[in-house]
């Protein structure tokens, strides 16, 4: 997910901080003066929940269960990781389960940076075999990931947690939390520039207004809409939202693509769980404005999967969600997409 910016900062917001963290960086901004103690809390915070998210951290909860796949222990976790791997679990199966936290398995088969790599270099990539490809969709099944009711969790062998975005949408959430706890006012907060958390606690409730990137000029031309992404250079972008106490999230294709087609197929990075292969739907790009940065992620990525938000909608009668989706041929949003 890296593909919505900051375009407009709520008017008085100067308060601002970017630092490296999940693979990427984070942003803070809101009003008031520079605080390097609110600062240090905020990079505290994010160490807090990557050492035990991160599937890169040897030592973190996420790593411990996936060594431990198949070996019949419970891992018992934090309070953090248990509320996000349930949330996850329960939001998968609301949705008909085109998200899961189980997916680490089809990550890995499909890790599309490396055969660009390689293609750039004259090579031809290895993709996985039919039989690869099965093997890890049936370890990513959802109810290979056990609770017991408690504290701790178990995976079957061969399945493997990747939290990816999602964490990065409890994460948002709890920075502007943070800053609202610190007393700031009219705080926005982003991940990677796809996983945002706005607040608007001023009096005057000033929302920050976000466009999400074009995938080409010809949606720009469309939209009549070009903007300064925040803290870089100055970006086209698709539609552009106001944000005011809720999340938005955005997933898409666009950076992790095979320049050639595979046996007909796109090959890139967003894996359709049920076959096992790169979505095949014709949504590029999918946006989801939501209260909960964690609902806001897992529907964006099941748009993307399945372009289909009217199923969606049917599902989560009772959610409070919009949704923005972008195609080859057109960008459209749902009806009440705050402008």
């Amino acid at each position: 997910m890296q593909t919505s910016r900051a375009v407009v900062s709520s008017p008085g917001a100067n308060f601002h901080t970017v630092f490296p963290a999940l693979g990427t960086t984070v942003e803070v901004r809101s009003q008031g003066p520079a605080d390097p103690d609110l600062v240090a809390h905020l990079q505290a915070e994010v160490e807090r929940y990557e050492s035990a998210w991160s599937k890169f951290r040897p030592d973190s909860e996420v790593c411990q269960l996936n060594q431990a796949a198949g070996s019949n222990r419970w891992i018992p976790v934090s309070d953090a990781t248990r509320g996000l791997l349930l949330t996850s679990m329960e939001l998968s199966r609301q949705t008909g389960m085109f998200f899961r936290p189980t997916i680490g398995a089809l990550s890995q088969l499909w890790q599309v940076k490396p055969w660009l790599a390689q293609i750039a270099a004259g090579l031809t990539p290895k993709l996985p075999t039919a039989a690869e490809v099965e093997e890890a969709r049936q370890a990513s099944a959802l109810d290979n990931l056990l609770f017991d009711g408690a504290s701790s969790f178990q995976l079957r062998r061969g399945a493997s947690i990747d939290l990816g975005g999602v964490a990065k949408g409890w994460i948002a959430d709890a920075l502007r939390d943070l800053m609202k706890a610190a007393g700031r006012q009219d705080v926005l907060v982003s991940i990677g520039s796809s996983s945002l958390a706005a607040a608007g606690s001023s009096p005057a409730q000033r929302p920050w207004k976000v466009g999400i990137a074009a995938l080409t000029p010809k949606f720009a031309q469309a939209t009549g809409s070009t903007g300064q992404a925040a803290g870089s250079t100055g970006q086209a972008v698709a539609g552009t939202a106001t944000l005011l106490d809720a999340s938005l999230a955005t997933s898409g294709d666009n950076l992790q693509q095979l320049p050639t087609l595979w046996e007909g197929q796109k090959v890139h990075h967003l894996v359709d769980p049920s076959t096992g292969y790169p979505s095949q739907s014709q949504v590029r790009q999918a946006s989801v404005i939501a209260r909960n940065g964690v609902v806001a992620e897992i529907l964006a990525s099941t748009l993307v999967v399945t372009g289909d938000p009217g199923s969606l909608q049917r599902r989560l009668p009772q959610a409070d969600f919009h949704w923005m989706l972008v195609t080859d041929e057109e960008v459209t949003t749902s009806e009440g997409w705050p402008r």
